[in-house]
C-alpha cells in the first residue's frame, strides 16, 4: 500500500492535470500500480471476510407443509488466500449444504453447532478456513400434512333472494362432503362443516350452480373436490287470505253451547302460480278448551305443503250459551 501511495504522489508531481498526454501517462501508471498491488494482496493468506453459504433442503412435499420460506443461506466468517475469497463472488452457483426435513415435521430448527461439520466441509473444498458461524440458528416454520373429512353446507346468510321470493325446497349439495389437506395445526381448528358461499344476487328462480370453492379456503389448505354443485328451488310468493270452515270438536249438537259462525279466515304465503288452488287446510275449535271467559282459541290442525307464514286472522272465538225458553204459565 505504501508503494502505491508513492507512485500516486510521483504521478501528481510530474503530470499536471492541464496536459492531456501526461494525464494519459498518469492513468496508465496508476492502473499498473493498482494491478501490481492487487496481485500482491491476493497472494496473501491472512484475509478475512463474511460470506453466505447456501442452504438447500430435501423433504417430501406431499407430506410436509412449509408455512414460510426456508432460510436460503447461513452467514459465516472465513479466512484464506485472496484468490480463493475472490472466487466466492463468481456467478457460478455452488452446490448448497443439504438439510433433510423429516415428514413428521419433528425438526423445527438447526443450530450453528449442528451445521459446523457441513460448513467446514463446504469451505474445505474451496480452500477456505472457518473462523465462526455468524448465524446462530436456522428455524423452519413447517407442519405435517394431514387429511380431514368435513360435511358441506351452504352459508344461509350468503343467499341473496329478490324481494318476495322464498326458498321452497331443501338445499342440496353435490357432493355432500369434502376432504381437506393441509397443516395439522390449521385443520385442527377447521370446523366439521365447511360452509360454502353462494356467489349469486337477487335470485328469482331455481338454482343449480357449480361453485369453485378453492378461493374460499385459507392459505396452505387444499380441498377435494375443488368444485361443488348447489341446487334448490326458489319462487315468488303471494299472500292469500281465505275463508275456511272450522271443525267443531266436543260440541253437543243438542247442548246449550253454540257459536254464531263456524268459519274463520286463514292467511298464508304461496307460489303465485298456485294462489288459486283450494288447499286442504284444517282448522279445529275444541269445546273442551273453553276458558273462564267462554272463549276458545282455534287451532290449525294440518297445513298443506309449499305454503309459508300460516296464521289465522281471527283470535279467540266467543262461545254462547243458549237460554232455555220458558212457556207462559209454566212453573219455574
Amino acid at each position: 500500500m505504501k508503494k502505491l501511495k508513492k507512485i500516486i504522489a510521483l504521478i501528481r508531481k510530474y503530470a499536471p492535470s492541464s496536459d492531456p498526454a501526461r494525464l494519459k501517462i498518469m492513468g496508465i501508471c496508476f492502473l499498473s500500480a493498482f494491478g501490481f498491488w492487487l496481485l500482491t494482496a491476493l497472494q496473501k493468506t491472512d484475509h478475512r471476510m463474511v460470506i453466505k453459504v447456501p442452504i438447500g433442503y430435501r423433504y417430501n412435499q406431499s407430506e410436509l407443509s412449509v408455512m414460510k420460506p426456508l432460510p436460503a443461506y447461513v452467514q459465516v466468517e472465513v479466512s484464506g488466500e485472496g484468490w480463493n475469497l475472490l472466487k466466492q463472488y463468481s456467478p457460478i452457483s455452488d452446490t448448497p449444504i443439504e438439510i433433510i426435513l423429516p415428514s413428521d415435521a419433528s425438526r423445527k430448527y438447526i443450530t450453528s453447532y449442528g451445521l459446523n461439520n457441513d460448513v467446514h466441509e463446504f469451505l474445505r473444498e474451496r480452500e477456505l478456513h472457518l473462523e465462526r458461524i455468524l448465524t446462530d440458528t436456522l428455524r423452519f416454520d413447517i407442519d405435517k400434512k394431514v387429511r380431514k373429512k368435513v360435511k358441506l353446507a351452504v352459508e344461509i346468510d350468503s343467499i341473496s333472494l329478490a324481494p318476495g321470493y322464498r326458498i321452497l325446497s331443501a338445499i342440496s349439495t353435490f357432493p355432500d362432503s369434502l376432504e381437506l389437506l393441509g397443516p395439522a395445526h390449521l385443520l385442527k381448528k377447521q370446523p366439521d362443516v365447511f360452509h360454502v358461499k353462494l356467489p349469486l344476487n337477487n335470485i328469482e328462480g331455481e338454482v343449480n350452480e357449480q361453485i369453485d370453492i378453492a378461493a374460499q379456503l385459507k392459505p396452505y389448505i387444499s380441498i377435494f373436490p375443488s368444485k361443488v354443485r348447489v341446487a334448490f328451488d326458489v319462487d315468488h310468493l303471494v299472500t292469500v287470505n281465505r275463508k275456511i270452515k272450522m271443525e267443531l270438536k266436543h260440541f253437543d249438537p243438542k247442548g246449550a253451547w253454540f257459536i254464531n259462525d263456524s268459519s274463520t279466515y286463514i292467511q298464508y304465503d304461496i307460489r303465485s302460480r298456485d294462489k288459486d288452488l283450494d288447499l286442504p287446510f284444517r282448522v279445529g275449535l275444541d269445546f273442551w278448551q273453553l276458558d273462564r271467559d267462554s272463549m276458545v282459541m282455534p287451532d290449525v290442525i294440518s297445513i298443506p305443503k309449499h305454503v309459508e307464514n300460516v296464521h289465522l286472522d281471527s283470535g279467540a272465538i266467543k262461545i254462547l250459551f243458549k237460554q232455555p225458553v220458558v212457556k207462559e204459565g209454566s212453573k219455574k
